[in-house]
C-alpha cells in the first residue's frame, strides 16, 4: 500500500461520499467507514399494459419500479473489515432539500486482486423500503 500524504488540504476530492456501513437490524451494529469511489443509481419504471378483448394496445401505465445501484468502496487497509451482503447504509440521495435517508442494502460483492492495484470492494445494492427495526 502506497504511504498516506504528509499533509491534504481538502482540496482535491476523492470519492463520491463516504459511507458508514451498518451489520444487523434495528439501528446496526457499525461495521466500517469506506469511501465510495462510485455509486450508480438505476431507477427503473414498471411498464403495466392494458390489452383489448382481442390481446391489442388498449393503454398503459407505468409506475416505479426496485431502485438498485451499483459502486465501488474503497478498503483503507489491509486490516479493515470487508463489506459483505447484508451490510447497508443510509443516506440522502435526492438533491432536493427536503429528502429524507434512504437505507441501501448490499447485496452482492466482487473483490479484484489486481497488480499495483488497491483494494476495493466492487458491490451491487437494493434499496430497503421497509427497513427492518428488530
Amino acid at each position: 500500500m502506497p504511504d498516506s500524504p504528509e499533509y491534504v488540504d481538502g482540496a482535491i476530492p476523492f470519492g463520491v461520499f463516504t459511507v458508514d456501513l451498518k451489520r444487523g437490524v434495528g439501528a446496526g451494529t457499525a461495521v466500517v467507514t469506506c469511501v465510495c469511489e462510485s455509486f450508480n443509481l438505476t431507477k427503473p419504471g414498471n411498464v403495466i399494459n392494458r390489452p383489448n378483448e382481442i390481446g391489442g394496445p388498449n393503454g398503459w401505465a407505468v409506475v416505479a419500479g426496485q431502485e438498485t445501484a451499483t459502486g465501488v468502496l474503497q478498503i483503507a487497509t489491509s486490516t479493515t473489515e470487508t463489506p459483505k451482503i447484508g451490510d447497508w447504509f443510509s443516506r440522502i440521495m435526492d438533491r432536493k432539500a427536503a429528502s429524507t435517508a434512504e437505507t441501501w442494502v448490499i447485496t452482492n460483492t466482487s473483490e479484484p486482486f489486481e497488480m499495483n492495484g488497491y483494494a476495493k470492494v466492487s458491490c451491487n445494492f437494493q434499496q430497503s423500503h421497509a427497513h427492518p427495526a428488530t
